[in-house]
């Protein structure tokens, strides 16, 4: 509530035409210094601690600092709100994220991996923020090593990471949000875009596999082979698929090199291959090793087993 107050100024005094006592000048006078001195104080008080929405130009202003450090809005509605975008300038060796400057950065590696470190900026300790950091892939030799602040509880589920070293799967757009509510001390990381297309490391599922859509196998190769053919299974295939024009006499198809265990490998025709050899990607073996004939619209299916270096015949 204002101190100023515009009722003890007395507007019918002095009354025209009578002598009027001195004392309701001086009256009148202190009363407006006071309100004076009370408008000064509290116009102060506002143009230090009010937001406003432009600067103050009468009293010389040329910058709005709405700085409200830390102060709580309450129960506000926002609309058409934005944040500020920082461009990292770094395209390799270190660089520092800064919680002050914008809560969106990009960066963009150009030259070489690049270390991030934390500025020690974050707001004190049990008040939540988070920042966005965009990261454009131009190479994949390129990588990006996490602040140790960084927990690897939540490292651990962003795709690439491998003791806070992020590999790239592939060229593109990368974008992680940042958390923290202890001034910085832990600092949790989530893959916003979630780039699962993109996985090119083991996935590892420790529960049942639910899906809504249709299951799409991409580690295939085809081949629309003549009598004679000689192939091999490519190192990140799991299915081999012959589309013949006709019965083949024979063919081979070797199995793929670089394995790990459980390695499954399915081969099909639609034409009938009377003498199928297929033979063990080197330094392994296979059993049983006779040459098969694969029916038309069959399958044939190999498992491999790391500690012996053995190729199996499972169906």
């Amino acid at each position: 509530m204002s101190n100023i107050n515009p009722q003890n100024i007395n507007g019918t005094f002095p009354i025209a035409g009578q002598d009027n006592n001195s004392q309701g000048f001086r009256d009148n006078f202190t009363n407006a210094v006071n309100n004076f001195t009370f408008a000064a104080t509290e116009l102060t008080d506002l143009q230090t601690n009010a937001i406003l929405k432009a600067p103050l130009g009468s009293v010389g202003q040329t910058v709005t600092n709405n700085n409200l450090n830390q102060a709580q809005l309450v129960a506000a509605q926002l609309l058409e709100t934005t944040e500020t975008v920082f461009p990292i300038t770094t395209t390799s060796g270190g660089f520092t994220i800064d919680w002050t400057v914008g809560h969106f950065q990009t960066l963009a590696p150009a030259a070489g991996s690049v270390t991030a470190t934390f500025a020690s900026t974050w707001p004190a300790s049990g008040l939540y923020t988070k920042l966005r950091l965009q990261v454009t892939v131009t190479s994949t030799a390129y990588t990006l090593t996490l602040p140790a602040a960084v927990t690897a509880a939540s490292y651990n589920n962003i795709q690439g990471c491998t003791s806070g070293v992020i590999t790239f799967p592939a060229t593109g757009v990368y974008l992680y949000e940042f958390s923290s509510y202890n001034a910085g001390s832990t600092v949790l990381i989530a893959d916003v875009l979630n780039n699962a297309d993109n996985v090119a490391s083991d996935f590892t599922i420790a529960g049942n596999l639910i899906t809504s859509g249709g299951r799409i196998d991409a580690g295939y190769q085809y081949s629309a082979a003549t009598t004679g053919f000689n192939d091999t299974v490519g190192v990140t295939k799991s299915r081999v698929i012959y589309d013949p024009a006709g019965t083949l006499a024979n063919g081979t198809l070797t199995l793929p090199a670089g394995n790990v265990d459980a390695k499954i490998v399915t081969v099909s025709s639609t034409q009938i291959i009377t003498a199928f050899q297929v033979l063990p990607s080197i330094g392994t073996t296979l059993v049983p090793s006779a040459n098969i004939t694969l029916a038309a619209g069959t399958s044939a299916t190999y498992f491999y087993h790391a500690t012996e270096s053995k190729w199996y015949k499972v169906g």
